[in-house]
């Protein structure tokens, strides 16, 4: 790698990075190299700097394009998650990556791309911009603390220099990570999603024409001309039915049962395969409006629940949630997970032959 070209690079992307409001740290063999030559590590082969997925990936394309009008080949690519993970960048015998680490439960991961099956998995509080160092007579942030994230990547002496490429290879490497799966308070399996669904089952209690209208209905009325919805754990689409025609509705749900009927009711609409703790990993798309309409939010353990909601809210670019649930739940962490509540409207809804508010259910809708 030519390590004079390497620094115009880094120094272009950062330019731009900086220019979009998009905060950056310097990561892997580049952070080592900040930390113990203040420069590039000699024998090193590329640069690494990391981000927020959320925050770049809003701007992904933009910054691309400013980065070919400097004549820099860029590729944008993709990991087992449809969704882009990393900026590719090379141009005059050096190359560079810009990997977009996403949210997990307290953690940040950035999964590896073709059919090598490993994350690199850090705390979020290593992404807070609180640590500079100087690299090539400028300050870069790097993780936080960044003996400990140095730690992490190449072992405890990572102070003694070794020369050779794979001196330099990261160790942080966690194989067969799967996303989301820390939320679930207990494992519902494909065989009860399905049976969920079918005649006779628990869903059945809740398509009668008075609870639809009561629940789905009052949904509905937060909902205005030209959103886009996404609908999670949507079970049958009976939101589908209360929205206007100038709303872009998608639903998704776990249970093939419930989306055979709702494909077959809603044929104009949208409805994907998707479980609720890891369904924004794998599908992009761009949402004003989120709406947990027919969701078991009593799955998710209680101190993941509003996590999980901002999580869909940031990945997806909505500026409202709306939840309702099966449950009587505090809505107090809800609340604390968005910037501002906007409207908000309590219910309760009785399940008929079930008993007295059986089915407690509450409407919030945010705007962040």
């Amino acid at each position: 790698m030519n390590l004079d070209n390497a620094k115009r690079l880094l120094f272009d992307t950062a330019d731009i990075l900086e220019e979009r409001g998009v905060p950056f740290l310097l990561a892997c063999g580049t952070a080592l190299g900040a930390y113990r030559h203040n420069g590039f590590i000699p024998w090193d082969n590329d640069v690494d700097i990391a981000v927020k997925y959320e925050l770049i990936a809003p701007q992904m394309n933009d910054i691309a394009l400013r980065l070919r009008a400097l004549k820099y080949k860029v590729n944008v690519k993709t990991a087992v998650y449809a969704m882009p993970r990393i900026l590719k960048i090379d141009g005059n015998d050096c190359h560079m990556d810009v990997a977009a680490y996403f949210q997990d439960a307290g953690q940040r991961f950035c999964s590896a791309s073709g059919k090598q099956d490993y994350s690199v998995i850090h705390p979020e509080s290593m992404f807070e911009q609180k640590e500079q160092l100087f690299f090539c007579d400028r300050k870069f942030f790097v993780p936080t603390p960044i003996e400990e994230y140095l730690t992490e990547h190449y072992g405890p002496d990572f102070r003694v220099p070794k020369d050779g490429l794979a001196a330099s290879k990261s160790q942080c490497r966690v194989y067969k990570f799967r996303p989301g799966e820390r939320y679930l308070l207990r494992n519902h399996p494909q065989e009860h999603l399905n049976q969920t669904f079918e005649p006779g089952g628990y869903y059945e209690y809740l398509s009668g024409r008075d609870y639809c209208d009561r629940v789905f209905g009052r949904i509905a009325a937060h909902i205005k001309s030209g959103e886009r919805v996404l609908d999670v754990c949507c079970a049958t689409g009976l939101l589908a039915g209360y929205l206007t025609p100038d709303i872009a509705y998608t639903g998704f749900d776990g249970s093939d049962t419930a989306l055979e009927t709702a494909r077959q009711e809603w044929p104009d609409h949208r409805f994907i395969k998707g479980r609720i703790e890891n369904f924004p990993y794998y599908h992009a798309g761009r949402y004003s409006t989120i709406v947990f309409s027919a969701c078991l939010f009593s799955m998710i353990l209680p101190e993941y629940r509003a996590t999980l909601a901002r999580q869909y809210a940031d990945f997806f670019g909505a500026e409202k949630i709306i939840i309702s649930d099966l449950q009587q739940m505090d809505t107090s962490d809800f609340r604390k997970a968005f910037f501002a509540l906007g409207n908000r409207d309590a219910f309760t809804v009785d399940i008929p032959g079930k008993g007295h508010n059986v089915c407690a259910r509450f409407v919030e809708a945010y705007r962040a």
